[in-house]
């Protein structure tokens, strides 16, 4: 069996893996256990480890490895139970060789493997980490739809899904993505691109952390343990052809009416989902864009 490790620590190299990372729709799955780091949709485990000393030229405060694990595409539950041990071990491994200090990565419990979120009714989101999707105004199309709970304590990126319902056809199929909440914990690349957030990225990489807001994506930020930490909410991906897109929003495109009430939608959903997780975090600074 061949192991891949990889790690970078804070600096260009890093922040293209997390951007290509990011770019990838995470998390496909949160970690158990307080794991700072996430599962992708091909089995690599990323953790971002604290290095405070084992970094010779931090950027600021950024002084946090990124570590990928990646053995085959792990898909039984003793194989993700697996590959999450290693993961964390070889992570361990690398921070001690660099001397980080501080306390190693703690050992995931006896089974324990990344979790790809649960799905609720809309209304069972109420009190969740996904709360505002529950609380706020939605689009008539998801009133009655369900939820994706991806987030957990300790996670470097945590995801809030509504879903269109369910097609009825008797099938196990998932109804369209509507909206979608995102938070972020450290600094990233500079040109991370959610699916559905716009032609501009998340403004995310060092020196741009500051709110935003277009019709696309609301950007909110705030501090967390000592790092910046930022909070997204933007629209479900459309999975249509890019022409069939593009030829209808030539055809349609939206007014100035419908984009400004785009904004005000966006950003009571991200002010909402980052007050809830400022909450949680025990964050302070909390900026959220302003209404143009």
């Amino acid at each position: 069996m061949v192991v891949a490790v990889d790690a970078y620590p804070p600096g260009p190299a890093r922040d293209e893996e997390l951007r290509f990372a990011g770019t990838s729709y995470p998390p496909h799955a949160v970690l158990p256990g307080g794991l700072p780091g996430f599962e992708d949709g091909y089995s690599r485990v990323f953790l971002m480890p604290e290095c405070p000393t084992g970094v010779r030229e931090p950027r600021g405060d950024d002084h946090r490895l990124l570590v990928s694990t990646w053995t085959y595409f792990a898909k039984s539950r003793e194989e993700k139970a697996a590959m999450l041990r290693l993961a964390v071990r070889m992570t361990n491994v690398v921070t001690e060789k660099l001397g980080c200090g501080g306390e190693p990565l703690p050992e995931p419990g006896d089974g324990a493997v990344p979790d790809t979120g649960r799905f609720v009714p809309r209304a069972d989101a109420r009190g969740t980490a996904c709360d505002a999707l529950a609380t706020t105004r939605v689009p008539a199309e998801g009133r009655d739809g369900e939820v994706r709970i991806a987030v957990a304590d300790g996670g470097i990126v945590g995801r809030c899904t509504l879903y269109a319902p369910k097609d009825d056809d008797g099938g196990d199929r998932r109804g369209r993505p509507l909206v979608e909440l995102t938070g972020w914990h450290g600094d990233w690349g500079t040109d991370v691109r959610e699916p559905g957030s716009g032609p501009d990225p998340l403004p995310m990489g060092r020196g741009t952390w500051k709110p935003a807001l277009t019709e696309d994506r609301a950007w909110a930020v705030a501090r967390c343990d000592g790092g910046n930490a930022g909070f997204a909410a933007y629209w479900g991906y459309d999975n249509r052809p890019g022409e069939e897109r593009e030829r209808d929003e030539r055809k349609h495109p939206p007014t100035e009416t419908e984009n400004q009430a785009r904004r005000v939608l966006l950003r009571e959903y991200v002010a909402e989902f980052a007050k809830d997780q400022v909450r949680r975090g025990h964050c302070t600074g909390l900026e959220v864009p302003e209404i143009p």
